[in-house]
């Protein structure tokens, strides 16, 4: 299961009205799902996700490119090995193995 973690204990939650803002640290598994690894309102506190901005947080996020899909409310993870022949990114297979891959994510609510 992914680990979800506050990225810097020196980054407080940023509140403007009734808008919450989360830094977190997203740490995929041994075992990617099929449409994506879970990502709720209530893993990244909040009552309600409407935006996430995504970014790699070490090396080993080299060749992948991380979405996250608001109506299923998961982090897709897509592999760009398709786009040197001139296609779209593909999703990683099911069952691939992704424990090195760390994200770090700003998770704006309610």
């Amino acid at each position: 299961m992914p680990t979800i973690s506050r990225t810097d204990a020196r980054f407080a939650d940023d509140i403007v009205g009734k808008q919450r803002t989360k830094y977190l640290t997203y740490t995929f598994d041994s075992t990617y799902p099929t449409g994506g690894e879970s990502l709720t309102a209530a893993e990244a506190g909040l009552a309600e996700i409407l935006f996430v901005d995504i970014e790699p947080d070490a090396a080993g996020a080299t060749g992948y490119v991380v979405q996250y899909n608001y109506t299923t409310k998961k982090l897709l993870v897509f592999v760009e090995e398709a786009v040197a022949a001139g296609g779209a990114l593909l999703e990683v297979a099911n069952g691939t193995n992704l424990a090195t891959l760390v994200v770090r994510l700003r998770v704006s609510g309610i």
